[in-house]
């Protein structure tokens, strides 16, 4: 990684012009190797009939101008009437755009409410979001190229730190990742606060509503890591069927287990996919690859890439029933909370293996846990936990269990991509055009 212009080093302002001044967080740890975020499909909402209660303090959300901008070969977005991607394109359940969203006009000197408001002439950015230019200055650079911006590096900030807090505070811009749970007690101590950029898809952190009321922007990178987790998919689920881990244990170890270790083929099988967005399609094409039969659950169905992959649509009941292997891609909302607990577990094969890709209160550990050390099914894939990190890990003590500490969505390839989509966005909001991920109630 090169090193960061700041001022005073690195090329001199007469090449690049007068850059926005970078104000660096005060000894920034080093960049751990996991983060708490996915950006799979953290949209939309599971409708009513799931037999589900709500939950307070997450919000369903919906994009109102969602599109795929990368059109990875595995997942290309489903056209609809009209030309226009569909809303959530790259989620997991997606949803309509709000009626008459289009065309209502957006600009920054007037808020998304209609109330006027005088334009800024000089914007602070507080850069919270950890893996934002991971492995690239690229788009921190370009960002830094803007005049009409300040940059506050804060990067693995808590909020319990008074100078992060301070730094938040000022700013009018955030680019924010999974560490940063923005509630209306969190909003209303942010006066200043009139854009959000959150990197990755997932949105269950951000009190939509809230923000709305407040005449803050929402905006996120839904297709920047679609592939990303849906390789990572299948590097688990192939992980636990080929037992590799006890193959490398075994051979770090001195053993010669030939014959002991069996496993099994994925050729043939039931890939059962609950949310059909970007990610749900890309483990669709990858399945498929695979020699698999897929059906998939999503109320938001994707018509015309399910006919075009001969996808075959089922309700979740039925899809448990049937699948050897099912995998959960779909957004952590009031109503897919516990989506999957000890009735659904029940449902499922003896041999069937659950992954976990998307969020952890989706499904109920303990349940799940019950069903692994009963045997009712034969395996499970987790990447992702209702506490993360999580305080104890009784899933550790189980053979039949591959563990993943959420980095399904950590490439090198998908963090750029979430970090330029969110720089896009900032740019978009900056010069009074509509963000194109923003969300609204």
């Amino acid at each position: 990684m090169r090193r960061r212009d700041v001022p005073g080093k690195g090329k001199p302002s007469e090449e690049r012009g007068t850059p926005a001044q970078v104000i660096p967080p005060p000894d920034r740890p080093t960049l751990p190797n996991t983060f708490d975020w996915w950006g799979g499909c953290a949209e939309g909402a599971l409708p009513c009939g799931t037999g589900k209660a709500p939950r307070t303090g997450l919000n369903p959300v919906r994009n109102v101008a969602s599109k795929n901008i990368f059109k990875p070969n595995l997942c290309p977005p489903t056209p609809q009437p009209g030309g226009l991607l569909p809303p959530m394109a790259a989620g997991g359940f997606s949803r309509a755009p709000a009626q008459g969203a289009r065309e209502k006009p957006f600009s920054p000197t007037s808020s998304i409410n209609g109330k006027k408001e005088r334009p800024m002439k000089k914007h602070t950015i507080c850069l919270e979001a950890r893996p934002f230019a991971a492995f690239s200055d690229e788009q921190l650079d370009r960002l830094t190229a803007r005049p009409d911006v300040e940059v506050l590096d804060c990067r693995g900030g808590a909020v319990d730190d008074p100078s992060f807090m301070g730094r938040l505070q000022s700013a009018d811009i955030v680019i924010s990742g999974n560490d940063l749970h923005l509630d209306a007690a969190l909003l209303d101590a942010l006066p200043n606060l009139r854009c959000v950029a959150k990197l990755g898809a997932g949105l269950d952190m951000i009190d939509i509503p809230a923000a709305v009321a407040r005449d803050i922007i929402v905006c996120n990178t839904p297709g920047a890591n679609d592939v990303a987790v849906a390789e990572h998919t299948f590097a688990l689920l192939l992980g636990l069927l080929r037992q590799v881990p006890r193959c490398d244990a075994g051979m770090r170890g001195g053993k010669w287990e030939q014959g002991a270790i069996l496993g099994r083929e994925v050729q043939g099988r039931t890939f059962g996919i609950v949310g059909m967005g970007a990610i749900g399609r890309c483990v669709a094409s990858i399945a498929q690859g695979f020699g698999g039969r897929v059906t998939g659950f999503d109320p938001y169905w994707p018509e015309a890439f399910a006919a075009e992959r001969n996808i075959e649509r089922r309700d979740l009941d039925t899809l448990l029933r049937e699948s050897d292997f099912v995998c959960i891609h779909c957004p952590l909302t009031p109503q897919t909370e516990n989506l999957i607990g000890t009735r659904e577990l029940g449902l499922m094969k003896p041999s069937s293996v659950l992954v976990n890709m998307a969020r952890g209160g989706i499904v109920d550990e303990s349940a799940l846990y019950d069903a692994l050390t009963a045997r009712h099914i034969s395996g499970a894939v987790l990447d992702a936990f209702s506490q993360e990190p999580p305080s104890s890990m009784p899933f550790a003590a189980l053979p039949n269990v591959l563990l993943s500490p959420h980095v399904g969505a950590f490439t090198e390839e998908a963090l750029e991509k979430m970090s330029r989509i969110a720089v896009d966005q900032v740019f978009q909001f900056l010069d009074g055009e509509r963000p194109m991920h923003m969300n609204v109630r």
